[in-house]
């Protein structure tokens, strides 16, 4: 290992001054170990000699007690650790200090006798700790080598700085050597140097260096200038390599001798040598003629201002060779130049086969465009910006029954164009000409042409411009769309016709219905009548069983009716919140008596986890578990029947989901393949299982899909079937139920109420009759509108209850009647009708009746309305405005509480305080829209606010401004714009009318709570 000068002079200095430091150190602590144990022997015996003194007395009269205290203050030393006290006979005391430990090598001992005057009665006897000398000097040793190893650290800092200044410039020197030796002769620092030997010689080093740095300075910049050269040139000579190489002509040159020196990628190929570089042979090796080569020979050995030369360098259609002895035809030039004095020559090789393919392909693209024209179906024709006829095809001949050459050249407009169209295809040319424009160009458009007869019909024309050095042809495809019209206009027949019949299917079920409902609400209600009378067991049975027989009826006619709306459209969820759990169980525990019946066991699982509130259709919801508990029920008769709930999270959505697990019959492939179709009951197999109309999983699966959700299905042949269905909810909050009234409640509100019963059917009137006059209800009947408005007119009643389809006056005429001469303001009118479908429900409402009920009556439902109509006494309508605009909404309350009250049952007076306040803010959203539309002159926008605030409106009980809004609706559809603007001008005064109808019932709300608190 190499050492440098500057390392063996500081280590040399250091080693020496360790060496005296290290001697020093040694004898110094020898010294100090003496004296300590000298002075530690002399006070043991010090020590030993006063205690023999202090105890003679005690030890004399045998005093242990005066022994024992001065033996234990002694032993308080630090120093002592043993002492011994004895006298002529025996040893008094030996004690030794606690957790001490007395040997030769951690104690010295020292004796002395105890004497009074000349006689020795005894001794004393310590043993004092020699660690203490020890540790002295292990300390004195610690201190001494801490001093050398500080005085050898400021040594070897005084070695280093003398190290350093005796090699500082030798070190300078060897790195500026170092750095020419590497190439660096960039300028020395010019830092200190000393006026001796060592500072001459770096000075002249440093002189030395900046001249081999001017001379590397030098030649970098030559290098740089040539390689700046060289470079210029490679890329010069790869540019031209490039641009030869590019060209589709082949280029040989060679010299004077026939060399050659350079040829490019295409006179490879020429002459075939695809794998051997022609540069390096002779010309003449190439596969010429012998003619050729003499010309060749001929132009290199002649004198170049020889002008005969021009002669021999061209020739057409020559047939060259290549390597394999394939000839092809090309154009041979040969050309000289001088460099440097010497001569050179160029061959070029134009191939001929370039333009025999042009033309080639000229041809099969005229081919193609005329094997285009005469196998189309659709005419073409092609006319140049003066409007002549360029092309016509064989299918424009059959069109317009012109020949080809009939037209061509003929102005196109003069034959296939329509007179009074022809004025404007002029100008469209001039205004393409001026401005390369056109609004039918590039487009699909349908227009009137004329044969040669002068028969005119439709067609659907696409023009495209395509411009050449020569001009503008425009090309038109041009088809015969009369067959189209046609179709289309059979089509819109059919589909009216389908309107029509669907129009029909519903006027045919809401007769169906009628006539179905009305005998089925005299069954059910005598049913119900005979049920509330003593019977006995067998009698009571057969009760049931009618009672059964008719509910199985009116399920299949819902179902039916439910199918129809769907299928229409007419079918929409409303969004309420409800409680799942509770409205699944409640669902599900209707069938518990009927799986009794059947020795079924029941079971129902719902999950922790399952949320207390959600939004959904509650009618939907538990309709969908109905039908499959029922399903379930009819198709099990032993067993058990299990029905579950939990909450899922698909797609990132919350979702009911429920399943309803049965140990049926079960359901093979085939059959569960059909079970989703109308009318069909798969279960033929089991004929006396098979009740309803075959429909009831149809309308499950499609309220599941208007919520969003679907019904699955997993079955097997004699082990049962599992139906599921998923419904995506949104999560919401809790709020408190609305307070049912009580039966007993109930009863007593309608107890003693004047009730006006408007019904044609004896029967129907003595089951009603039943039913009220039971609950407590005074009754008066009338057999028809006209009856009815009489009994009105004489008598108060605080409701009535309208049949619709009656003799001399429906009910819809005589509620109309009663609202339009306010002979009844505040008196609820309640519709009873055996029409199902909304359409007639909404016509009641309009007429201003309050309430819909559907027979057959079901008592329960009948008294509920009642009571519902009693306790919460309808609002008298606001006077309508002065000059009305609108026909029938000024016969329609302007604010209906039922709808508030129905959100309320379904809800809460709280949750139903705050739809109401964020209704009021959407009115006032709404109104502004439809001003600002208004202004803007758009329509459309008016009609998307107009519709929103119809749908709004109408859910709240807000009548009158629904009916409005669907009018302006319409207006905005039908552009209307005088009406538009007669019934926007009705907008603010109809919502603050009925804002304050509403703030006036929320007011009501809390004013009993606020009594009952003050």
């Amino acid at each position: 290992m190499r050492i440098s000068f500057r390392t063996k002079t500081i280590v040399g200095i250091a080693v020496i001054e360790a060496l005296f430091l290290s001697l020093l150190i040694v004898n110094s602590i020898k010294i100090l170990s003496s004296s300590h144990e000298d002075e530690l022997e002399y006070r043991a015996n010090t020590l030993t000699n006063v205690f023999s003194h202090a105890v003679a007395d005690a030890v004399l009269s045998l005093d242990l007690a005066t022994l024992y205290t001065l033996v234990d203050d002694l032993l308080a030393s630090d120093e002592v650790l043993q002492v011994e006290v004895a006298n002529r006979q025996r040893t008094l005391i030996l004690k030794t200090k606690e957790n001490a430990t007395v040997t030769a090598e951690q104690a010295i001992q020292s004796e002395r006798p105890i004497r009074v005057g000349d006689s020795e009665f005894g001794y004393v006897r310590l043993w004092l700790d020699s660690t203490y000398v020890e540790d002295v000097v292990a300390h004195a040793k610690f201190q001494s080598i801490r001093i050398a190893v500080i005085e050898i650290l400021f040594v070897s800092l005084a070695s280093i700085a003398l190290g350093a200044y005796l090699t500082t410039q030798l070190s300078r020197l060897r790195g500026e050597i170092k750095k020419v030796g590497e190439g660096d002769l960039s300028p020395t620092e010019r830092r200190f140097i000393p006026n001796d030997e060592l500072g001459d010689t770096l000075t002249a080093f440093t002189n030395l260096k900046a001249a081999l740095s001017a001379a590397e300075s030098e030649r970098a910049e030559v290098l740089r200038r040539v390689s700046e050269l060289a470079e210029e040139n490679l890329q010069k000579e790869l540019w031209l390599k490039t641009i030869i190489n590019q060209l589709v002509d082949g280029v040989v040159a060679f010299n004077a001798k026939g060399d050659i020196q350079y040829a490019n990628a295409p006179a490879q190929k020429l002459f075939g040598y695809l794998n051997e570089p022609l540069a390096g042979l002779n010309i003449f090796t190439l596969p010429w003629t012998e003619l050729q080569k003499e010309r060749i020979a001929e132009f290199i050995h002649r004198d170049p201002s020889d002008q005969v030369r021009e002669s021999l360098t061209r020739h057409s259609d020559e047939v060259l060779y290549r390597m394999d002895g394939s000839s092809i035809s090309a154009i041979l030039t040969l050309s000289h130049t001088s460099i440097n004095d010497e001569s050179y020559f160029i061959l070029t090789l134009h191939e001929m086969v370039w333009r025999k393919q042009v033309d080639d392909q000229l041809a099969v693209s005229d081919a193609i465009r005329t094997g285009m024209l005469e196998s189309s179906s659709s005419a073409v024709i092609a006319i140049d910006d003066d409007g002549l006829i360029l092309e016509f095809n064989p299918a424009a001949e059959r069109l317009f029954g012109y020949r080809r050459q009939q037209v061509l050249g003929q102005d196109m407009a003069e034959l296939i164009m329509p007179e009074r169209l022809r004025e404007g295809h002029r100008m469209g040319m001039a205004h393409y000409k001026k401005t390369k424009e056109g609004p039918i160009l590039r487009q699909v458009v349908e227009v009137v042409a004329h044969n040669c007869e002068g028969r005119e019909f439709p067609i659907e024309l696409a023009v495209a411009p395509i411009e050449t050095k020569s001009g503008t042809i425009f090309t038109a495809v041009i088809s015969d769309i009369s067959e189209r019209i046609k179709n289309t206009e059979r089509l819109q027949q059919a589909k009216e016709d389908a309107d029509d019949a669907n129009r029909e299917k519903s006027r045919f079920l809401a007769s169906m219905s009628h006539e179905i409902r009305t005998p089925l609400n005299i069954i059910l209600g005598m049913v119900d009548l005979l049920q509330n009378t003593p019977l006995n067991d067998k009698q009571r049975g057969f009760t049931l069983s009618a009672e059964n027989a008719g509910r199985n009826l009116l399920d299949m006619v819902n179902d039916i009716l439910d199918l129809s709306k769907i299928e229409a459209g007419k079918m929409e969820p409303k969004l309420q919140t409800i409680n799942p759990v509770q409205l699944f169980e409640e669902t599900v525990q209707l069938f518990n008596q009927r799986c009794i019946a059947k020795n079924l066991a029941l079971t129902i699982e719902t999950s922790s986890e399952l949320p207390k509130a959600v939004v959904t259709d509650a009618s939907f919801y538990r309709q969908i578990i109905s039908n499959l508990m029922a399903n379930a029920v009819n198709y099990t008769n032993n067993g058990s029947i299990t029905a579950r709930l939990q909450i899922k999270t698909i797609n990132g959505l919350p979702h009911l989901s429920a399943e309803i697990e049965d140990t049926g019959v079960g359901l093979s492939p085939e059959e569960q393949k059909q079970l989703f179709q109308e009318f069909t009951q798969v279960h033929q197999a089991h004929p006396k299982q098979t009740k309803g109309s075959g429909i009831g999983l149809v309308i499950c699966r499609e309220l599941a899909n208007l919520c969003g959700g679907d019904i699955t299905l997993t079955s097997e042949v004699g082990k049962g079937s599992t139906f599921a269905f998923q419904l995506p909810v949104t999560l919401a909050e809790i709020s408190e139920p609305a307070q049912q009234p009580r039966v007993e409640q109930a009863h007593n509100v309608l107890k003693g109420a004047r009730i006006l019963l408007v019904e044609d059917s004896e029967a129907n009137r003595v089951i009603a009759n039943t039913f009220l006059e039971d609950a407590g209800c005074i009754v008066t009947e009338a057999v028809d509108g006209l009856d009815a408005i009489e009994q009105v007119k004489s008598h108060h009643f605080d409701a009535i209850l309208m049949d619709m389809r009656m003799p001399n006056m429906g009910g819809v005429e005589a509620a109309e009647h009663i609202r339009r001469n306010q002979l009844a303001e505040s008196t609820p009118i309640i519709a009873l009708t055996a029409h199902a479908l909304v359409e007639v429900r909404d016509n009641c409402l309009a007429v201003g009746m309050q309430d819909f009920l559907t027979k057959p009556i079901e008592r329960k439902l009948l008294l509920r309305t009642l009571n519902h109509w009693l306790t919460e006494p309808m609002q008298n309508s606001q006077a309508a405005p002065a000059e009305p605009v609108i026909n029938d909404e000024n016969d329609l309350l302007i604010f209906d509480e039922g709808a508030v009250n129905q959100l309320i049952e379904d809800t809460s007076e709280k949750a139903v305080s705050h739809m109401l306040n964020v209704f009021f803010r959407e009115c006032d959203q709404r109104l502004k829209l439809i001003l600002q539309a208004r202004q803007d002159a758009d329509s459309e926008a008016m009609g998307v606010s107009a519709h929103a605030l119809k749908s709004s409106a109408k859910t709240f009980g807000a009548m009158q401004l629904s009916a409005v809004a669907e009018k302006l609706e319409a207006a905005c559809a039908n552009a209307d714009a005088a009406l538009q603007e007669t019934l926007v001008d009705q907008l603010p005064e109809l919502m603050a009318d009925t804002k304050g109808l509403m703030n006036t019932m929320l007011a009501n709300w809390w004013q009993p709570e606020t009594q009952e608190q003050t």
